[in-house]
């Protein structure tokens, strides 16, 4: 006997997917905003706002990442690239590493993308050096 497909359930699963990965988008491109907003030269803002534009980015940018992860929604390579950035400019070096060294571990890179993680690496490796002396 043939495997009956439940069209009602895989549609319920295909909504569901569908759905969280709109809402994991939705919390990207929200940290992206906030993001953009604390690197603004257009707009002057005093250092305790931008400090507070950075933070607000990576609240939303760690939502976006955690649902994509809880629910298995695939590449997370632009969501931690633009998290170890915004890690980067709020001061916080070592967070910043931890991210980029998930995309450089990644099997979801393409070879021009691994070539530029690689620089990174050993951008981070060079300053590491640096730190310690």
């Amino acid at each position: 006997k043939p495997m009956e497909l439940d069209v009602a359930k895989f549609q319920t699963e295909l909504a569901d997917q569908t759905s969280l990965s709109v809402i994991s988008d939705y919390y990207f491109y929200l940290g992206i905003s906030y993001l953009a907003l604390a690197r603004s030269k257009k707009i002057s803002f005093l250092e305790n706002e931008k400090k507070s534009n950075l933070n607000n980015a990576i609240k939303n940018l760690l939502q976006s990442k955690e649902i994509g992860n809880l629910n298995k929604l695939g590449k997370q390579d632009k969501v931690l690239y633009f998290l170890g950035v915004t890690y980067g400019l709020a001061g916080s070096k070592e967070k910043m590493e931890v991210e980029f060294e998930k995309i450089a571990n990644s099997n979801e890179l393409n070879d021009s993308n691994r070539e530029k993680m690689k620089e990174i690496q050993k951008i981070l490796s060079d300053r590491r050096k640096k730190w310690l002396i």
